[in-house]
């Protein structure tokens, strides 16, 4: 199994723990064990995935700059819709001081924008690869 997979499977399994997470959050459910696990995993998916970007990054040689520009600004806004915010979220719920309603739509949209940022990264990922492959031929 290469990173990649691996990938596909720790962003799957936390995507499903923001979802059940949001389901239980709507019907005022609070499990600790779930909690602590998107932070865990979300910290940990965070780590991996800025550690494998430095040695992709290292080993595929010089880009242009403004192509690197593009690249890291992509992968800031990744890591912060799909890993900082809905951590940030869960985080920082019990302090905030304004209605439930408001968290539950905050808390909404944040694990919107992280499932949909998981599918475009995968998508892009994949069409970059299919790039590289013509160019190899």
């Amino acid at each position: 199994m290469n990173l990649d997979s691996g990938f596909i499977y720790f962003n799957l399994a936390y995507a499903t723990a923001l979802v059940i997470f949001l389901i239980l959050f709507y019907f005022e459910i609070e499990i600790i064990f779930l909690t602590n696990f998107i932070i865990i995993i979300s910290a940990t998916l965070l780590f991996v995935k800025i550690l494998n970007w430095y040695f992709i990054d290292r080993n595929l040689g010089r880009a242009s700059k403004n192509e690197r520009q593009k690249k890291n600004l992509f992968r800031l806004f990744y890591c912060i819709l799909t890993y900082i915010t809905p951590f940030y979220c869960i985080i920082q719920q019990p302090v905030l001081v304004v209605s439930y309603y408001i968290s539950a739509v905050t808390l909404t949209i944040a694990v919107l924008l992280a499932i949909v940022t998981i599918i475009i990264e995968k998508f892009l990922k994949t069409i970059e690869c299919n790039k590289k492959n013509l160019n190899s031929y």
